[in-house]
């Protein structure tokens, strides 16, 4: 299918195995899509940005965001990408290892869509990430 460009996901995530780990899940979920990795808040919200001033089409229809980032944490990311014009209709999926309530609400109340605790073994992980792509970007609709 020459011609139709694939959905874009962001993944900001610190950790290279972490990383890695991600983007063959999201590989292996079998739905098409474009995959950047930036591994700090600064570096997500510079590309973010960018993209935001030139090109509309270039800008991810996901985000992926781990929590403990360094240079600009997570929510402060968050919080960010949803108090701009055009960045704050990406939905923003929080995956992160975190088990505190207090993390979970701080993302909902900043403006996350979802947040989830990463699984622990490579195959949860995988079922995770295509269940993540299947209903954010091939039944998702995003806003026009």
């Amino acid at each position: 299918m020459a011609g139709i460009k694939k959905p874009r996901i962001l993944l900001v995530e610190d950790n290279p195995t972490d990383a890695q780990i991600l983007e063959h899940a999201f590989s292996a979920s079998r739905v098409p899509h474009q995959l950047d990795v930036v591994v700090d808040g600064e570096a997500a919200l510079e590309l973010l940005t960018q993209r935001s001033q030139t090109a509309r089409n270039g800008l991810p229809q996901l985000i992926i965001l781990d929590l403990n980032l360094p240079k600009k944490g997570g929510l402060e990311l968050l919080r960010e990408i949803k108090a701009h014009e055009l960045l704050r209709r990406i939905p923003v999926v929080v995956m992160s290892s975190s088990r505190s309530d207090r993390d979970v609400n701080s993302a909902y109340e900043s403006g996350a869509s979802l947040y989830v605790r990463k699984p622990g073994d490579l195959e949860s992980l995988e079922q995770l990430a295509e269940a993540i792509a299947r209903a954010w970007l091939m039944y998702g609709v995003a806003p026009g």
